[in-house]
């Protein structure tokens, strides 16, 4: 369906039609959403700042030095440093969310649970 929606929406209008192929779905969507999902009872807590923040950090630091490698090369001291106050920032995050109570991820999701 989607192949020939875009080979139509090519053929006779221009590429960049292709891309609101999936507008009527995110429509439909939202409103079944909205039709068929009940709301649910507000959860108190706070919002982990310092978690976000670590990993928000982290990940651009992480994807800056991947970047920063492919222009300048692996062994560029910016991006050995990049790379290494990433992973530093990460560790950071996965260690503040195992002392937090309100965790933004708790690693509980990640135990095994056959056990």
């Amino acid at each position: 369906m989607g192949l020939l929606a875009g080979g139509i929406l090519t053929e006779y209008l221009d590429w960049r039609w292709v891309l609101f192929v999936n507008v009527p779905i995110g429509v439909a969507l939202m409103i079944g959403g909205y039709l068929y999902i009940h709301s649910s009872e507000r959860l108190s807590g706070r919002f982990d700042i310092p978690g976000a923040l670590l990993s928000v950090a982290g990940m651009v630091g992480l994807v800056y030095g991947f970047i920063h490698a492919a222009h300048d090369g692996w062994s560029n001291s910016i991006t050995v440093g990049t790379l290494t106050l990433s992973v530093i920032l990460l560790g950071a995050f996965v260690a503040w969310e195992a002392y937090t109570p309100n965790a933004m991820m708790p690693l509980r999701i990640f135990a095994n649970g056959a056990d």
